[in-house]
């Protein structure tokens, strides 16, 4: 299982960076990490001991235009960008953590 302090460890390295699918605002998480600490552990430790990333890989998906010379009424000239969820990045960095 993940421990507070590889959360905490991950969490200071790769900073705290929400999506508008994030139910809690970066600047309250930011102010509040300490304290959510503990429920992000058990959040993450679910998540890993089911095998299941439902309900933390949620994402906002906006389309960019690949390039300005391109034509925006083609749905062809944009690619689509997720941004996940905080939690969903913290659990593929476990993840990741332990894979390398």
């Amino acid at each position: 299982p993940a421990t507070a302090e590889e959360i905490k460890e991950i969490i200071s390295e790769s900073g705290i960076k929400c999506s508008p699918a994030d139910m809690l605002p970066q600047q309250l998480l930011e102010g509040n990490i300490s304290s959510l600490l503990p429920t992000i552990v058990d959040l993450v430790n679910l998540s890993l001991r089911s095998g299941s990333m439902d309900g933390v890989k949620l994402a906002d998906i906006t389309p960019l235009l690949k390039d300005k010379k391109l034509d925006g009424n083609n749905l062809n000239s944009y690619r689509p960008v997720s941004n996940l969820t905080f939690l969903g990045k913290l659990v593929e960095r476990v993840v990741l953590k332990r894979l390398n």
